[in-house]
């Protein structure tokens, strides 16, 4: 199944999350993609923070901006309109499944479901060196590529069951 509603998650909703966000609404759009609904949020967002510069720039980097981004509260309603939910580390997924233990089934860390190898979390890099900031992105954005890989696969085969 395609998923038409994807949300990415984590801590404040300042720097992976917004990072993740950009970058994959990006990669739908280069790939022609629409129809997936691509939005974040945090499990402990303060609304009135602003993206940090150093997020700013790793995404400068690559020719994006989260200049419009303001962080949001993870809520329930947002889980229930979500039809993947992908976090960046396990706290935050059991954050989730506390708090809506129906999401189980649709709740993965972003790099065991891009099936990336080594540790699971996608470090924080709040406080961090810019480089912190764009070892971050850079994860972020190899998980990305997997995950459009496998939407790309899924879009081509219920091309093929569509035809006559």
């Amino acid at each position: 199944m395609i998923p038409k509603s994807i949300l990415f998650v984590c801590t404040g909703n300042i720097c992976r999350s917004p990072m993740a966000e950009a970058i994959f609404k990006h990669m739908l759009k280069q790939e022609g993609l629409d129809g997936i609904e691509v939005f974040s949020r945090g499990v402990a967002a303060v609304q009135d923070q602003s993206i940090p510069e150093e997020s700013r720039l790793a995404l400068k980097a690559i020719g994006l901006s989260a200049d419009d981004h303001r962080p949001q509260q993870l809520e329930q309603k947002d889980l229930r309109r979500a039809d993947l939910i992908l976090v960046m580390e396990e706290r935050q997924r059991e954050f989730i499944y506390h708090m809506y233990p129906a999401s189980r089934r649709k709740t993965f860390l972003l790099k065991a479901h891009a099936d990336e190898e080594g540790l699971c979390d996608i470090a924080d890099p709040m406080g961090g060196s810019p480089s912190d900031y764009e070892k971050s992105r850079i994860e972020i954005q190899n998980c990305l590529q997997g995950l459009l890989s496998k939407i790309k696969l899924r879009h081509g085969e219920r091309e093929k069951k569509e035809k006559p």
